[in-house]
C-alpha cells in the first residue's frame, strides 16, 4: 500500500527537485492559510498485533473459498484501514477486492477510489480512479492507477499533485508515470509538466526525486537577478550531488550575460573525527573586468584523539573588486583581508597548548599587510574555579613575526604571565584581589638600515588589581511582583611605568573604549605595550527582574575611571594627563515583543557626548518587525569649534509588517546624516496564499558618498529589482531575497534556516 505517498508527492518534482531545504519547505506551518486536510475517524478499534478487524451489515464467510462482506464494510489491520460498499476476500489466493465508495488510509495519507485489488493483509495491491490527500503536510492529488508491489516499489500512472485547497488548482503538477522505490528512497517520474492556473510552463521528460527527507542528487532551486540599471541578468543553476552519507558536493553553473560563464563548486565532508568544506568559483576571462576571476575557501576541523585537534582556514580572491562585482553589492563586500591559518591544539585537565600559522592578505592593495605569525604558540593552565581560597594561573605565548615589507622590523617575542588571586565572596559581596607577574622578551633580526640598533628587549611588570562590589536587592510591586537590584562595583589597577618606545608594535593597538573596557587592566591589545596606570573604576548597575521567572525587564549601567597618575606609555601620542575618563553608560530592556539597547560615552570635561548608539525594536512575529536605530561618533575638537562635527552619524529604520495573513511589506532605509545621502534603501511587498507566495523587492545601494576621479555620482549607485516566487511544497524560484534581507535588516529571520556547519542538513 502506498503508505509513503505523503513524502513522495510532496517532495516530488521540485523543479529540480533535490532541494536540501525540502523538509523545511514542507513544515506544516507553511500551510497556515489552507483549509486543513483531515484523516477520517477510525472505522474500527485496532485489532491485536497481526490480526484483522472487520465489520459489515452482511457477511458470508467461507474458510477455504471466497468470503463476501457487503454494506458499510470496514477492515483494519494495524494502522491500515479500508471502508467500501463491498469487499470480497479469497482465502485461496489471499487477495481482496473492494468496490464502491472506497476509502483507504493509514497514518500518512488518505486514498479515495473506485476499485481496489490488494492482498488480504492490505500491504500490496492496486487502486484505480483514485484521489488522495496528505494531511501533513497539506497536499492532495490523484492518479488514474496506483500499484504497490511486493518488492518495495509503488507505481502510479496519470499522476496529479498540488498543495492548494480543494477546489483550487493555482498550480498543478502532472506526470504520466511515477515509480517509487521505498528501499532506496528514490522516485522516478516521466513526462512531468508544471501548470500554473492551467497554463503549462515547465516540462521535464524524465526526473528523479527523494521520497524521504534524505538528500538526493539533482537540481536545486535556480536563482536569477536582473540589474535594473543596465538590464543585465545573472542566473545560477545549482546541482546537488549526494555522494555518500557523510559527504556531498554542489556544482553551481552561473551565467552572466555581460561577464560570461562561471563555475562554482562546494564539497562538504563529515567523519567521526573531522568535518570541513571546500568552496571555489572560477570565471574565465571576465568580459567586463578583462581577466580571470576566482575565489576559494577551505575550512577543516578535526579531533585527533589524546586531546589533540586541528583547524585550518585558507581563502583567497583574485582581485579587490571580486566581492563587489560577483556578490552584486549585498554579500561579503565588507571583506578586506583573506585569511590563511592552520592550528594544532592540545588540551588536558592541567594544560592547553595551541600552535598556529597565520597570514592575512589585503584584498585592496592600498590596505596595510598585517604581520605573519610563523608560528605562534600559546599555552595556559585552566584557572581552577575556587571561592574563598587561593587560585593561580599560568599562561604564555611564543610568536615569530614575519613581513614581506623589508622596512618592517621582524623577530620573535615571548610573553609569560603568572596570576595569583584569592576571591572572597558571599551572597551579597565579592572581593577579588589579584597580582599578575608578566615577563615579555623580544629578539629582533638586525635592521639592515641601522645595524647598531638594539635587537633585544625585556620587560618585567607586576600588575595589581582588586575587583569588589555588592549585590543589593529590594522587592516591589508594579502591576506584578518585581525585584530591583543595585550593584555598585569598584575596580582598582596599579601598573608601574616601563620605557617601551623602542619596542616595535607587531600586533598592538589601543582598545576601543566602552563599558566593558572599564574593567580591563591594559588599555592596549597585544603585549607590545602595557599601559602604566594607577586608576579606580567606579560603576553601578541596576536591574529590574520578574520575581517569579527571573526575566530581566531592564538593566542600566554607568561607570567611569578616575586616574591617580598621568599615563606615560603611548603609541606615539602625547602622555595622557586627564584625571578622569569618559562616562560609559549602557541600557538594555525588553518586555514582550519590545527590545531596546542604548550606549553613550559622555565627556564630562567638554560636557558633551562623544559617542552614542540607540536601537529600538518591536518584534511580535517574524513578519511583524519594526526596528529603529541611531549612532554617531563625534570628532575631537577644541572648545571654540562647532559642536556638530561628526566622524560618523547614521540612522536606520526597518520594517517587515504583515497587514493580514496574506499581505506584508518590507521597508528599510539606512541614511547618512553627516554626508546627507541614503546608503541603502529597500522597498518590497509580499503576498501569500495557501499554496504559493511571491516577494518583489527593490534596492538602491550607495556605500560611498563622493565619487572618485573620473566617476559621477550616478556611478556610485547600485540599483536592483529582486523577485522571488514560491510554490509551497515544491520550491522557491528567483533571487536571493533572504540573503539580502538578512544582511540589511537587524533581527530578520530567513525563511529557511540551515545549519551551515552540518553537512547532513
Amino acid at each position: 500500500m502506498p503508505s509513503r505517498i505523503s513524502t513522495l508527492l510532496a517532495l516530488a518534482l521540485t523543479l529540480g527537485l533535490a532541494d536540501e531545504a525540502t523538509a523545511e519547505v514542507l513544515a506544516s506551518e507553511r500551510f497556515g492559510l489552507c483549509t486543513p486536510l483531515t484523516f477520517p475517524p477510525a472505522a474500527l478499534e485496532a485489532p491485536p498485533a497481526g490480526g484483522m478487524a472487520a465489520r459489515a451489515r452482511r457477511m458470508e464467510l467461507v474458510r477455504d473459498g471466497v468470503s463476501t462482506l457487503e454494506g458499510d464494510v470496514a477492515l483494519r489491520r494495524g494502522e491500515r484501514q479500508l471502508t467500501a460498499d463491498r469487499v470480497t476476500l479469497d482465502a485461496t489466493t489471499e487477495r481482496a477486492r473492494a468496490e464502491g465508495n472506497l476509502l483507504f488510509w493509514d497514518d500518512t495519507l488518505v486514498i479515495e477510489g473506485e476499485e481496489a485489488r490488494m492482498s488480504s493483509a492490505l500491504d500490496t495491491g492496486e487502486f484505480t480512479g483514485t484521489d488522495f490527500r496528505v494531511p501533513e503536510p497539506h497536499a492532495r492529488g490523484g492518479a488514474g492507477r496506483i500499484r504497490r508491489l511486493a518488492d518495495g516499489r509503488t507505481r502510479m500512472w496519470d499522476v496529479r499533485y498540488t498543495t492548494c485547497d480543494p477546489g483550487r488548482q493555482d498550480w498543478l503538477l502532472d506526470a504520466s508515470r511515477v515509480t517509487l522505490d521505498h528501499d532506496s528512497g528514490r522516485g522516478y517520474a516521466r513526462h512531468t509538466v508544471l501548470r500554473a492556473v492551467g497554463v503549462p510552463f515547465f516540462y521535464l521528460p524524465w526526473m528523479t526525486f527523494p521520497i524521504t527527507e534524505d538528500r538526493l542528487t539533482g537540481l536545486l532551486s535556480p536563482t536569477f537577478d536582473i540589474d535594473s540599471d543596465d538590464g543585465s541578468y545573472d542566473i545560477m543553476l545549482p546541482i546537488y550531488l549526494n555522494l555518500a552519507p557523510n559527504y556531498d558536493a554542489t556544482l553551481v553553473p552561473r551565467f552572466f550575460d555581460d561577464r560570461g560563464e562561471m563555475l562554482g563548486a562546494e564539497f562538504r565532508y563529515l567523519t567521526e573525527d573531522s568535518q570541513g568544506e571546500i568552496r571555489g568559483n572560477y570565471l574565465p576571462n571576465d568580459q567586463v573586468y578583462g581577466d580571470d576571476r576566482y575565489s576559494y575557501n577551505v575550512e577543516h576541523r578535526s579531533t585527533l584523539g589524546a586531546g589533540f585537534s586541528t583547524r585550518a582556514n585558507i581563502e583567497g580572491v583574485s582581485d579587490e573588486d571580486y566581492h563587489e562585482d560577483i556578490s552584486k553589492g549585498f554579500a561579503s563586500t565588507s571583506a578586506r583581508y583573506t585569511e590563511q591559518t592552520a592550528e594544532l591544539g592540545w588540551a588536558s585537565d592541567w594544560l592547553n597548548v595551541n600552535a598556529r600559522l597565520e597570514r592575512y592578505r589585503p584584498i585592496d592593495e592600498d590596505q596595510p599587510t598585517p604581520y605573519e605569525r610563523r608560528p605562534q604558540v600559546t599555552w595556559e593552565t585552566p584557572r581552577p574555579w575556587a571561592i574563598n581560597r587561593p587560585t593561580w594561573q599560568l599562561e604564555g605565548e611564543y610568536v615569530d613575526f614575519a613581513s614581506n615589507d623589508e622596512a618592517d622590523p621582524v623577530g620573535r617575542r615571548q610573553d609569560h604571565t603568572l596570576t595569583l588571586g584569592w576571591p572572597l565572596e558571599t551572597t551579597a559581596t565579592f572581593f577579588r584581589p589579584e597580582v599578575a607577574l608578566r615577563h615579555t622578551a623580544w629578539d629582533l633580526d638586525e635592521d639592515p638600515a641601522d645595524p647598531a640598533a638594539p635587537t633585544e628587549f625585556e620587560r618585567n611588570l607586576p600588575i595589581w588589581t582588586v575587583d569588589t562590589g555588592l549585590f543589593l536587592e529590594r522587592p516591589f510591586e508594579l502591576g506584578r511582583p518585581l525585584l530591583q537590584t543595585l550593584e555598585p562595583r569598584l575596580y582598582y589597577v596599579d601598573i608601574p611605568y616601563r620605557e617601551q618606545d623602542a619596542i616595535p608594535t607587531f600586533d598592538t593597538g589601543e582598545q576601543t573604549f566602552n563599558f566593558g573596557q572599564l574593567f580591563q587592566p591594559n588599555r592596549y591589545t597585544g603585549p607590545d605595550r602595557i599601559g602604566d596606570t594607577r586608576r579606580v573604576t567606579t560603576a553601578v548597575t541596576t536591574r529590574f527582574l520578574d520575581r517569579a521567572s527571573g526575566e530581566e525587564y531592564l538593566a542600566a549601567s554607568a561607570g567611569q575611571i578616575r586616574y591617580l597618575a598621568d599615563r606615560r606609555v603611548t603609541l606615539g601620542n602625547e602622555p595622557r594627563t586627564t584625571t578622569e575618563s569618559d562616562i560609559a553608560m549602557e541600557l538594555r530592556g525588553g518586555a514582550g515583543p519590545w527590545r531596546t539597547t542604548a550606549s553613550v560615552l559622555y565627556a564630562p570635561e567638554e560636557d558633551r557626548p562623544r559617542q552614542r548608539a540607540l536601537r529600538l525594536q518591536y518584534k511580535a512575529a517574524p513578519r511583524r518587525l519594526v526596528s529603529l536605530n541611531y549612532r554617531d561618533r563625534i570628532n575631537d575638537f577644541d572648545a571654540e569649534e562647532a559642536v556638530d562635527e561628526y566622524q560618523l552619524r547614521q540612522t536606520g529604520a526597518s520594517a517587515i509588517w504583515a497587514f493580514n495573513d496574506r499581505w506584508h511589506v518590507i521597508l528599510h532605509d539606512r541614511y547618512d546624516l553627516r554626508e546627507q545621502f541614503h546608503r541603502e534603501v529597500l522597498f518590497g511587498i509580499g503576498y501569500d496564499s495557501c499554496c504559493w507566495g511571491v516577494r518583489l523587492v527593490g534596492r538602491r545601494y550607495q556605500e560611498q558618498a563622493e565619487p572618485e576621479p573620473g566617476e559621477t555620482r550616478a556611478d556610485l549607485v547600485d540599483r536592483g529589482v529582486f523577485l522571488e516566487f514560491e510554490l509551497k511544497g515544491l520550491s522557491a524560484i528567483g533571487s536571493r531575497v533572504d540573503e539580502m534581507l538578512h544582511d540589511s535588516i537587524y533581527g530578520y529571520e530567513p525563511r529557511f534556516e540551515q545549519d551551515d556547519d552540518d553537512p547532513n542538513q
